[in-house]
């Protein structure tokens, strides 16, 4: 009996090592998720291919370390294989939760949403300026206009962002 623990253990750790090296090489891109400010996960994210590679590596590992130690196999070392492979598995989904919140996905500042911001004139032109302000945590340069045409703005003034008309940013 013992050679079905080794067995289980050997398939179940070399599929693991098979998904975490391509999971290097990007060959491992079957997650899905959208994010909208909660994670959110339900039983198809645990009961997976990899959800039961865990519990197979947990249940089967603990079995083979028993089974090398003492020797034999009781009962109770099942319920506590079953216990293993439960906690690898629980173990597996705080791993992903954990990961997904590092994830960062940049969502695109445009329009309405730079409303209020305050940027520096870079460029004087006719009738508009450049603009840099911040956007997404990095500067971008944008054309606006000035809401009081000719008040003799210079290159380094402050200015706020004040409404988003037509396509076009007018500043104050």
């Amino acid at each position: 009996m013992s050679e079905v623990y080794y067995l289980l253990a050997a398939v179940s750790y070399g599929i693991f090592l098979v998904q975490f090296i391509l999971s290097w090489f990007g060959g491992d891109t079957d997650l899905d998720v959208d994010l909208d400010g909660e994670l959110d996960m339900n039983v198809s994210d645990i009961v997976s291919f990899k959800g039961l590679i865990h519990f197979i590596m947990g249940a089967s590992g603990w079995l083979c370390v028993k089974q090398s130690i003492s020797h034999s196999v009781e009962w109770y070392d099942y319920l506590i294989a079953l216990v293993c492979g439960i906690l690898f598995v629980v173990i597996l989904y705080y791993l992903y939760k954990l990961c997904l919140k590092l994830q960062h996905q940049v969502i695109p500042e445009e329009g309405e949403a730079l409303i209020g911001r305050v940027g520096i004139i870079t460029v004087p032109c006719e009738n508009h300026f450049f603009i840099t302000i911040e956007v997404n945590g990095g500067s971008e340069e944008i054309v606006a206009y000035p809401e009081v045409p000719k008040m003799g703005y210079m290159v380094g003034t402050r200015v706020v962002i004040s409404k988003f008309e037509n396509g076009k940013y007018y500043f104050n």
